[in-house]
């Protein structure tokens, strides 16, 4: 596990950032933890190595005067100095298909743009370094812009042929640019990280960059949406960037809301839920900046959410957190031929609308929503602009979105609900939602605590906890809360019974006695369980502990807590080595007979799942398709269970 500096830590203020606009003082807008801060080329640079830093300086003190972060960026392509083409770089005409003109870059492979350029870089660089330190020290990043703002580095349009470049010489370029930035910056004390944007689904050149210029990353889309096609794609090389440490620190990322996507209609329809949706999705993906506009800032409708972001955004390494949360959710993927088979919904293809008809069809009655079936069909970048909702799309993460606390079998013991209307139209809850179905004897939701966040040990009432569980107050419906502590596996904790005011809200419940070693029913930490037979909606489940819970020491000793920890002690599992490269062993420390292992990915997929009969069992990388990452491993011996992680490098 790696170790991060207070400094470091206190750099990054991962939360909520206001973009470029006018800042908004945090007296009355709390929730903004830093800001971003933009310049054009062209007004920095007046003539060739001529330097007007009047504007530059002015906002970088407007928006470090009341001591937060910023990072800024130097836009160039549009906003490249006119000079440059009078100084020997070639200027490229940009068109539409038409033949209208669209724009104009410079020619970026040219070499006497690539030496202005560098320079440029060197001189701003140089500058910072001259600011007065109440602003130097709050400047903690600069993104690398290339092409269009803060873009991959690219033409917009259609340009002459002898200028045209390939995607080799775009990711070349980006290569060759990012290097120089990083390396112009990585000397800087206090360090400025550099922040590289390797295009929203460009696998590779992001790869690299984790790899040769470990900064900071930006990440389009993910803070513009949730729910959007291929997120399981772009999950198995993008999530371990974000949630793995590279070297002694993590890579940040930041992504941020445009004015444009609050213009769409899927957006405008349900626009306070969709933006707590957002923070959830951004939070399960790892994003420690969601960049928020003046005006969604300015409306206090969008507080709660901001506040809900802040708590837990930055919080990578489990060990050390103090938040978990389980947004319930259930997804409609019309790539899923085992839970849609096409004898029922239609042929498994992307552009069969008819298929994602008909699995919204299906869940109509659950608020399931089809609204602008094309686009449900497209791209991520496409879901954007849905004129509607659309709660079915293709290659979608499995279920629920978490952080350190995973809901056990969702789709077996609850059902899913979308789009939930409360006594209150601006609520934040209830865009995805699950239910007890009583009548079906889906009667509870089961909690697992991640073992990283419990110290891979059972807690044994070492600290206490608090759990907090959002709930929609319905007609005469009923639930308990049930946990296992250290005197009783199954114990009974607070129970509520709704009032019917259709309103949601939160019953919250301090343990002083969690023992949470999945010895509940379905092998849970927790669970939540009806009362009677009414049905009972759910949104979020949270889970938080103290701020120096790692220094807190256990409660006074009660009559079996030897003989719990004694357990705890011989029947623990023990995965060797780990991380791992090439293959590891699975055991438990008490030698008991292991029947059954199974072994998922991050996003609760099953990759392998394995009958045997042995007291130490060994696994290779290939068995569990070979790529690095976070595994979740969980070990039967016919009548327990464990659980356990698995880092492969």
């Amino acid at each position: 596990m790696c170790t991060i500096s207070a400094k470091a830590q206190n750099l990054v203020n991962a939360g909520i950032w206001q973009t470029y606009t006018e800042p908004l003082p945090i007296a009355q807008n709390p929730e903004i933890r830093g800001r971003l801060c933009n310049f054009t080329w062209k007004d920095l640079e007046t003539a060739p190595g001529v330097w007007n830093w009047s504007v530059f300086d002015a906002d970088l003190t407007n928006r470090t005067k009341d001591g937060l972060p910023v990072i800024f960026l130097v836009y160039t392509k549009e906003d490249a100095p006119d000079w440059l083409f009078t100084n020997g770089v070639t200027k490229v005409i940009e068109k539409d298909t038409r033949g209208n003109t669209i724009g104009y870059a410079p020619y970026y492979k040219d070499p006497e743009y690539k030496s202005y350029f560098k320079k440029m870089i060197i001189a701003v660089r140089k500058h910072v370094e001259t600011l007065p330190s109440a602003v130097r020290t709050k400047i903690t990043g600069v993104q690398a812009c290339f092409g269009s703002t803060g873009d991959y580095i690219s033409y917009k349009g259609e340009v002459p042929s002898q200028y045209a470049l390939t995607s080799k010489d775009f990711s070349d370029l980006f290569r060759e640019f990012t290097q120089y930035y990083y390396d112009e910056y990585k000397i800087t004390n206090p360090e400025i990280k550099l922040l590289s944007n390797g295009r929203n689904n460009g696998k590779d050149d992001n790869i690299w960059v984790a790899a040769n210029c470990p900064g900071w990353l930006q990440c389009g889309t993910i803070s513009k949406g949730f729910q959007l096609n291929d997120e399981l794609d772009k999950s198995a090389w993008l999530y371990n960037i974000l949630n793995l440490p590279s070297g002694t620190d993590f890579i940040r990322a930041r992504s941020e809301m445009l004015n444009s996507n609050t213009a769409a209609g899927w957006w405008k329809r349900f626009p306070y839920k969709n933006m707590f949706a957002i923070m959830n999705y951004a939070i399960h993906w790892g994003i420690d900046w969601s960049n928020q506009g003046g005006i969604q800032i300015a409306d206090p409708l969008f507080d709660s959410s901001y506040k809900f972001f802040n708590k837990y955004a930055g919080q990578k390494e489990p060990a050390k957190s103090t938040n978990a949360l389980c947004y319930l959710k259930d997804v409609l993927d019309a790539s899923d031929a085992i839970r849609f088979p096409a004898s029922t919904y239609g042929t498994v293809s992307r552009t069969s609308t008819s298929r994602y008809q008909n699995i919204v069809n299906k869940y109509a009655s659950y608020g399931a929503l089809l609204e602008d079936v094309k686009q449900a069909t497209l791209e991520e970048l496409d879901n954007l602009r849905s004129t509607g909702t659309n709660d079915v799309g293709w290659n979608l993460f499995p279920g629920n979105y978490e952080r350190y606390l995973h809901q056990i079998t969702p789709n077996t013991t609850s059902v899913g609900y979308w789009n939930v209307q409360s006594a209150d139209p601006k609520s934040m809850y209830g865009k995805f939602a699950r239910s007890f179905d009583v009548a079906n004897n889906k009667k509870a939701l089961y909690f697992d605590v991640d073992n990283a966040f419990l110290l891979n040990t059972a807690l044994n009432g070492k600290y206490a906890v608090t759990i907090e569980v959002t709930y929609l107050d319905g007609p005469n419906g009923g639930w308990q809360l049930f946990y296992d502590s250290k005197t009783v596996t199954d114990k009974a904790s607070v129970q509520v019974t709704c009032a019917n005011t259709n309103t949601w809200k939160k019953a919250t419940v301090t343990l002083t006695d969690a023992y949470f070693e999945n010895r509940g029913p379905s092998n849970s930490d927790f669970s939540i369980r009806s009362t009677n037979s009414n049905n009972v909606m759910f949104s979020v489940v949270e889970l938080s502990r103290p701020a120096n819970f790692a220094s807190s020491k256990p409660e006074v000793a009660i009559s079996n807590t030897a003989s719990a920890t004694a357990n705890t002690q011989n029947n623990s599992l023990i995965i060797s080595p780990n991380p791992v490269t090439s293959q590891f062993n699975i055991e438990l420390k008490n030698h008991s007979t292991i029947t059954e292992i199974a072994v998922y990915n991050t996003q609760g997929k099953l990759l392998l799942n394995k009958k045997i009969s042995t007291t130490k069992a060994v696994i290779n990388r290939s068995e569990i398709g070979g790529k690095a990452g976070v595994y979740n491993i969980r070990v039967y011996t016919g009548k327990e269970s464990y659980t356990g992680k698995v880092i492969v490098l």
